[in-house]
Order: structure tokens, then sequence, then C-alpha cells
């Protein structure tokens, strides 16, 4: 019987020159807070899309985010680290990539709860 850890976290097991450099194993899925398939959702909106949910999550939670190759693999992931969250994970999956992307303390763009002369 193999070993969860020798698996990658879409179940298959790969070939030890298919490795990623700095992959997890399967247990930092179960971090996820939530799953959000944006495969098929056109630049910016799946931005948008991750932004929007990202607002919703508490620091520090964890997002599981499948996009397609191309511009969703090249902007998404600079957009998010553009704002402060953290990528802590990318792999291949059929027909694009898996991220797991841990929600920032405090995003750059959101306003304070506390305004001056409020």
């Amino acid at each position: 019987m193999e070993q969860e850890a020798d698996r990658r976290c879409d179940g298959h097991r790969p070939e030890p020159d298919q490795q990623i450099q700095g992959e997890r194993p399967c247990h930092a899925e179960a971090a996820a807070h939530t799953r959000l398939d944006l495969r098929g959702t056109a630049c910016p909106m799946n931005w948008v899309k991750l932004k929007l949910e990202l607002e919703e999550m508490a620091p520090g939670q964890v997002i599981e985010v499948w996009l397609d190759d191309g511009d969703a693999i090249r902007n998404v992931p600079r957009s998010a680290m553009a704002e402060g969250n953290a990528i802590l994970e990318v792999t291949p999956i059929e027909g694009g990539f898996r991220l797991l992307i841990e929600r920032a303390e405090a995003n750059p763009g959101e306003l304070s709860s506390t305004r001056p002369g409020a």
C-alpha cells in the first residue's frame, strides 16, 4: 500500500522527475477552507471572483483554486500576491492548475472598519 505522502493531492502518484519543487503532501488539501473552480472563467473575471471570495475569508484561511492554463495561471497568482496573499502550492491538473492560497492578514485594498471622526 502506498503512503499518502507519496501521492500528489489529486490522487496520482508522480514519477520522480515529475515532482514539483515545494509541493506539499496531501494534508495541505484538508487545510483548505473552501474550493473555487474558475476553469473556463475569462480574465479578469477569474481574479474578481477569487478576490471577492478572499475578502469573505478570515486571515490565515486557505482556499483551493482551480485555474486554466495560459493567462489565468500567469495573472491570478500575481494579483493575489500583490494583495499580500501567499501562494502555498501550485499543482498541474488535467486542463489547468490547482492552487492553494492563504488569505493575507489584511489586504491593502480593504477599508478599515474604523474611520477617523466616525
